[in-house]
């Protein structure tokens, strides 16, 4: 009889840890899960950041051509005489001062 009874303590027991070690593995998967996304969610941001700072890249390229041609030397002339500035101020739009370049 004893001996049956220390079957059934441990028959108990085993099935107590392996409902642990099961609610364990569902938790590990739940954080495992969680991890993956916010990997994911990473690496998408890096790309977004890298693709930003690509456009900015292409921008500036874009601005400093643009400040060596008459092109750009032109519309800055019509935007400074479009908002009535002085032409002193003109002059120094079509020099670039005004935008900083």
């Amino acid at each position: 009889m004893n001996k049956f009874k220390q079957q059934t303590e441990y028959m108990t027991i085993m099935s107590i840890h392996k409902r642990e070690v099961k609610a364990k593995d569902a938790e590990i998967k739940k954080y495992q899960g969680l991890y993956g996304a916010a990997c994911k969610q990473i690496r998408y941001l890096d790309s977004e950041i890298e693709q930003l700072k690509t456009e900015l890249t292409n921008f500036k390229t874009v601005c400093v051509r643009q400040q060596n041609k008459s092109v750009f030397y032109l519309q800055c002339t019509q935007i400074c005489t479009e908002d009535q500035i002085l032409d002193q101020y003109a002059l120094k739009c079509i020099q670039g001062e005004i935008f900083n370049w």
